[in-house]
C-alpha cells in the first residue's frame, strides 16, 4: 500500500464582504483550517498567477510517501514509484518490509542517490531504509536548465554519430554511458518545474500555463532523449562503412541544429523559430523518408537495415522536435492572455 499525505481538490464558492476603508474579506473553508492546523494569527501566503489568488499556509508541509516492498512484485516498481514521488516534489520516501532486506535490495536502493539529484539517505535499519530530497534549487531559470538537456543531447548525437563514421565501439560505449545522466537531468527539471508550482517560498516567475507548456517540452524532450538511446545503442552493435554513412552524418548534424533551434525557440518564446523549425524539420524529414525507402529497397542487406534503423531513430527523434516547438507556441500565445 502506498501511503502519501497529499491534498485533495474541493470546490467551493465563497461571495466578498465588505469591510471599512473599501477594503474586501472573504471567509476561509473550515475543513481547510483544520487540514493545516491554522487559528487566529496564522500566517497566510497569497501568490497571484494569471486570473488566480492562490492561498498557501507557510507551515505546509510537503508529502512523505512509504512504500512497503512485500506488496510489490519486483523491486524495480519500487524503484520506479520513487522516481516518480521524487519528480511529484516529496520531501522523503521510505522503503520498508515485513522482514529483513536482501544485501542486493539495499544495494539497489542506494543507487537511487545516483539518479536523483539531491537525495540522500537520512535513515537505514535492516528491514527500511529512508530517502530525502532536499528543495535547494538553482539559480539559474528553467529555461537554462532545459537548454542544458538539449545541449546534453545535441552532444551525444554528435559523439555518436562520430563513434559510427570512424566505427569506434569505445566512443559508442562511452557515449551510451552518458544516457543515465541525461535522465538524471531531466527528473531534476521536472521536480523543479513542480517544486515551482507548489512551494510559493521559491522565486516563481512563471504562472501555471508557462509550467504546463514546460512540462509538455519536458516531456517531448525525454521521448526524444529515450530514441536517442537506441540511437546510440544501435551506433554500438554496427560495423559500418560506405558512402551511406555520409548522408547519417549529414542528417545527424541537422537533427543537432534541429534540437538547439526548438529548444531556443522556446526559451526565448520567438515565433519567428519556431516557423523556422516546422519548415526545416519538414525539409528534414523529406530526406529522411528518401534515404529509408533506399535502404529498405536493399531488404536483402543486412547493413542497409541496420542504417534504416538508425535513421528510424533520427526520424522520432526530428518528430519531437516539432513537438517542443508546439509547446513555444502554446508559450508564446500565453503572453497575450490576462
Amino acid at each position: 500500500m502506498v501511503e502519501l499525505v497529499a491534498m485533495s481538490g474541493k470546490l467551493e464558492q465563497r461571495r466578498l464582504q465588505s469591510v471599512a476603508n473599501n477594503s474586501f474579506s472573504i471567509t476561509l473553508p473550515k475543513w481547510w483550517i483544520k487540514k493545516y492546523n491554522l487559528t487566529k494569527g496564522s500566517s497566510i501566503l497569497l501568490q497571484e498567477d494569471k486570473g488566480f489568488l492562490k492561498l498557501f499556509p507557510s507551515n505546509r508541509v510537503e508529502g512523505r510517501v512509504t512504500l512497503n516492498l512485500d506488496e510489490f512484485d519486483s523491486l524495480d516498481y519500487v524503484k520506479y514509484l520513487v522516481r516518480t514521488y521524487y519528480i511529484q516534489g516529496v520531501e522523503a520516501a521510505t522503503i520498508t518490509s515485513s522482514h529483513p532486506m536482501k544485501p542486493d535490495e539495499k544495494k539497489e536502493l542506494r543507487k537511487l542517490r545516483e539518479e536523483l539529484a539531491g537525495a540522500e539517505i537520512v535513515d537505514e535499519a535492516p528491514e527500511s531504509i529512508t530517502i530525502n530530497f532536499t528543495h535547494i534549487m538553482e539559480d539559474q531559470p528553467l529555461e537554462a536548465s532545459l537548454k542544458s538537456i538539449a545541449d546534453f543531447m545535441a552532444t551525444i548525437v554528435r559523439d555518436a554519430t562520430r563513434a559510427l563514421l570512424e566505427g569506434e565501439e569505445d566512443i559508442a560505449i562511452e557515449v551510451e554511458g552518458r544516457m543515465e545522466e541525461i535522465g538524471r537531468h531531466y527528473r531534476w527539471l521536472m521536480r523543479r518545474i513542480v517544486l515551482t508550482a507548489i512551494k510559493p517560498s521559491l522565486k516563481n516567475e512563471y504562472n501555471f500555463r508557462d509550467l504546463i507548456s514546460f512540462v509538455l517540452a519536458a516531456r517531448d524532450l525525454y521521448a526524444a532523449i529515450r530514441h536517442l538511446t537506441y540511437y546510440v545503442r544501435y551506433v554500438r552493435s554496427s560495423h559500418l562503412a560506405g558512402e551511406d554513412l555520409d548522408e547519417v552524418k549529414d542528417l545527424s548534424g541537422k537533427l543537432i541544429q534541429l534540437i538547439r533551434e526548438a529548444v531556443e525557440a522556446f526559451t526565448t518564446k520567438n515565433m519567428g523559430k519556431v516557423f523556422w523549425v516546422l519548415r526545416f524539420s519538414r525539409e528534414v524529414r523529406r530526406q529522411q523518408e528518401v534515404f529509408l525507402q533506399k535502404l529498405f529497397s536493399r531488404h536483402e542487406d543486412k547493413e542497409a537495415l541496420i542504417l534504416a534503423m538508425i535513421v528510424q531513430e533520427l526520424r522520432r527523434i526530428t518528430s519531437y522536435c516539432v513537438g517542443l516547438v508546439d509547446a513555444a507556441a502554446n508559450r508564446v500565445a500565453i503572453t497575450s492572455l490576462p
